[in-house]
């Protein structure tokens, strides 16, 4: 199963010399884990290629945009992106199985017990 791309349409995985992304521009910051890619535009919006967080069927091969404006930074980890905005709140997507995120497998706010 593949989990990892280099962004640039193909299925390359070694890619030696640096190699421009030239679907991408106007970045602030880049941000990976072992699964994803991300890129945060100065205009606060973020591209994802490689697996999305939480489900390994999604693919992208290219830089795609996610459905998320206003971001000031970003944090992927293994099954899970944070995303934090220009008015101080905290935006997440990704997988909860393990409540990593602070809700349970369905989404439902976790309560400590």
């Amino acid at each position: 199963m593949r989990t990892m791309t280099v962004g640039n349409g193909t299925d390359d995985e070694v890619i030696v010399m640096p190699t421009l992304l030239e679907s991408l521009s106007a970045i602030k910051s880049i941000s990976c884990s072992n699964r994803c890619s991300l890129a945060l535009t100065k205009e606060g919006n973020v591209f994802v290629w490689g697996c999305e967080p939480g489900d390994v069927q999604k693919y992208y091969k290219l830089p795609t945009l996610i459905s998320i404006a206003n971001v000031k930074a970003i944090a992927p980890s293994i099954t899970n992106i944070y995303f934090l905005t220009n008015d101080g709140l905290i935006y997440f997507c990704g997988n909860s199985t393990r409540k990593m995120i602070g809700t349970d497998s369905q989404g439902r706010i976790a309560k400590d017990k």
